[in-house]
């Protein structure tokens, strides 16, 4: 989500090797664009179909993750 590279990076698809080399600051932006825009979309289909969308970081740790998910549920009913 961060998008966390600086200066010149080296991409590689990991299905097909392709390597693509990009300026971390050119694509940033157009990348945030996208997974936010991403991000909405997933989150207003969510709602719609009456599922809870709730954002995580992969680097949270499980327990943390869903004992807050679980008290912020309690705290609706």
């Amino acid at each position: 989500v961060e998008f966390p590279f600086q200066g010149s990076c080296e991409f590689v698809d990991p299905e097909t090797e392709e390597t693509i080399v990009a300026d971390a600051e050119e694509s940033r932006k157009g990348y945030q664009a996208d997974i936010e825009a991403f991000r909405a979309k997933f989150k207003q289909e969510c709602a719609q179909s009456g599922i809870d969308y709730v954002p995580l970081h992969t680097g949270m740790r499980f327990d943390k993750a869903l004992t807050e998910y679980l008290v912020s549920r309690r705290a609706r009913c």
